[in-house]
């Protein structure tokens, strides 16, 4: 008991000292300059983490974070958004910079549908559609059936095609995705259509190193499963809990 009493005497006079250097340290730290800090706001990666959080969602549901979610959506769209209907790649303290590249459009999509699937509001699902014909518009390549990367005028810009996905998918995978699950969402055969010649337009080594093509093999093995369709009829506020039951089921 005695060398017990000893230790937790010994335990609290380090606990202070620590404290003490701890305190000495953030003086001699507020002295030094700041290290900066990086407040851009980028589309493309607010729609990687949304994405994200609304499966998380999903699997974990909670009213805050759909929260959330819906404000973190609702300001890129409404402060990145111009009112032509085209997006903008970043902004800082409101001020917005650059044109949208692929991968801002194809990773806010893919974040729309992913919000929508967790809160069935049905504007971010007709969201998705808008900003996937806009996207269709802009960078399009009717004859290698694929996306360009930008429509700025730097040439290396527009003849640059990234396939291979990395750290994170690429704009060009991505937009498979998007294409297919929007095409059974409106019934669109061109869509669906513009997803198939860009699954033919990849190069060789889809076959030989599938490994390097990760996020477009998620999606093709959602094309290639048998689809089934199920009509849920009732009252709105009734149809969404069962929806939500339902989607539950499969965490």
């Amino acid at each position: 008991l005695s060398q017990r009493r000893t230790l937790i005497r010994k335990s609290s006079f380090i606990k202070s000292e620590v404290h003490a250097i701890e305190d000495k340290l953030k003086v001699y730290r507020q002295k030094k300059t700041a290290p900066h800090v990086d407040e851009k706001v980028i589309t493309a990666w607010n729609g990687l983490i949304l994405s994200a959080l609304s499966k998380a969602a999903r699997v974990w549901p909670s009213p805050e974070l759909n929260k959330i979610l819906r404000k973190n959506m609702d300001y890129i769209l409404s402060q990145h958004q111009r009112f032509n209907g085209e997006m903008v790649r970043r902004s800082l303290h409101g001020i917005v910079a650059e044109r949208a590249i692929l991968d801002d459009y194809a990773f806010l999509i893919d974040a729309l549908i992913e919000l929508y699937q967790t809160t069935f509001d049905e504007k971010y699902l007709l969201k998705a559609y808008e900003l996937q014909k806009i996207q269709d518009k802009l960078f399009y390549d009717t004859q290698a059936g694929n996306y360009n990367l930008s429509i700025e005028t730097l040439e290396i810009l527009q003849a640059y095609k990234s396939f291979e996905d990395q750290t994170r998918p690429t704009g060009q995978s991505m937009s498979y995705w998007n294409l297919l699950r929007l095409s059974y969402y409106f019934m669109d055969g061109n869509l669906k259509k513009k997803a198939h010649d860009l699954l033919e337009s990849y190069p060789d080594g889809l076959k030989q190193v599938p490994h390097v093509f990760s996020s477009l093999l998620i999606a093709l093995d959602f094309e290639l499963a048998n689809h089934k369709e199920l009509v849920i009829s009732g009252k709105k506020k009734e149809c969404f809990k069962a929806l939500h039951e339902i989607s539950q089921s499969f965490y």
